[in-house]
């Protein structure tokens, strides 16, 4: 079939808008859903089989018609929400946009249509006995299908959802009996420790990685006499990476090298974690601390190549924090973290180009407080 170019532009218009919604909601479905927010989902999912319908590609408007199948479970509450689930959603909607684009360039897809098809009608047919190893060996397969670029893969996270224990209490529609309801918001800081526990489960690598960070810029900012509001400190830590939340998942878990294109993408979350905070009165001071949080010493860092006096002291000792984490954490390729003392180490080979030399002194004198 030979496609009018003016249809396909409007088609991929149409379906980047729907998937860039369905992304907002499948980041907050691995915390809890409530019944608008699924129904929301729904309708989107619908919209995208509909419009598949409309350029006449049936099969892919049929296997989203099997993905429609698998969230009226959850609504119906036939199902959970398993670890894995809001990622196979993600990469099938990718998968199936650039398999629409080689399509209407005149290629044959009908083989890897076929195979996402059977790996959904599988899982939408599994017993909840069977339904969480189900649900791996899905995502498994859509991932190695590779259809949005075999320079991307989700097996890192993938690995990390096999090898650990999944929790007993699982995610499902809002109900006083089944979901564990978030704390009271006390104040803006309780919203934005709550927002990070989000981040952390969007990257189960990251778990408690926040609160690490905390403690140590903390105990910096107070050898030196709190020259940081410590609070704005707070907020900042807390939302450094808030900004991440809107990239797509396959391209943060991947384990390749990322291209150029890719980069600025992932550059760009200091960027958007800085507008969002800008827009809530009070936390300007936090809003740049994570706009600068990855600008260098020497002026070699992102987004701006700012130097030395240029950089804010809130982001010159959370650019510490977090690569300190990044050592003593896990790696997302699933490598043991590595002691505290390399971290040390491979900082203050940083300073003086990476880092601040006056924030790199106030890292070795926490960790000489510490080991007394």
């Amino acid at each position: 079939m030979n496609y009018d170019h003016e249809l396909i532009v409007d088609f991929l218009g149409e379906y980047d808008d729907a998937q860039i919604e369905a992304e907002k909601i499948l980041k907050s479905l691995d915390q809890s859903l409530d019944i608008d927010e699924l129904n929301t989902l729904f309708r989107v999912i619908h919209s995208i089989k509909g419009n598949f319908r409309m350029v006449e590609l049936n099969p892919l408007s049929d296997l989203i018609h099997i993905l429609e199948n698998s969230l009226s479970q959850i609504r119906d509450n036939e199902r959970q929400i398993h670890p894995g689930y809001t990622l196979l959603i993600s990469s099938t909607i990718e998968q199936c946009k650039e398999i629409t684009k080689q399509v209407f360039i005149g290629q044959d897809k009908s083989s890897v249509i076929e195979q996402l098809t059977q790996v959904y009608t599988v899982l939408f047919q599994s017993s909840a006995e069977n339904y969480p190893q189900t649900l791996l060996a899905s995502l498994e397969t859509v991932d190695k299908l590779g259809e949005y670029g075999n320079e991307y893969s989700s097996q890192a996270i993938i690995d990390f959802f096999k090898q650990h224990e999944v929790p007993e209490k699982e995610v499902g529609i809002k109900d006083d009996n089944r979901i564990e309801k978030l704390q009271p918001v006390k104040n803006e800081l309780d919203f934005f420790y709550q927002l990070t526990l989000q981040i952390e489960s969007y990257f189960p690598y990251w778990k408690g990685r926040s609160d690490n960070i905390f403690n140590l810029v903390s105990q910096m900012n107070e050898a030196y006499g709190f020259p940081i509001d410590p609070q704005q400190l707070q907020a900042a830590v807390y939302l450094h990476d808030i900004g991440m939340s809107f990239i797509p998942p396959q391209k943060i878990h991947t384990t390749s090298t990322l291209n150029d294109k890719d980069k600025s993408l992932m550059h760009g979350h200091c960027e958007t974690g800085f507008q969002w905070l800008n827009l809530i009165p009070g936390w300007q001071d936090a809003a740049l601390m994570i706009h600068q949080h990855h600008e260098h010493f020497n002026g070699n860092g992102y987004p701006l190549k700012l130097t030395d006096k240029q950089i804010c002291a809130g982001a010159k000792v959370i650019a510490i924090g977090d690569t300190f984490a990044s050592i003593t954490g896990q790696e997302k390729t699933g490598s043991q973290s590595r002691p505290i003392m390399h971290a040390v180490s491979e900082i203050n080979q940083g300073a003086g180009h990476q880092f601040d030399p006056e924030w790199d002194a106030a890292l070795n004198q926490d960790i000489r407080n510490l080991k007394k």
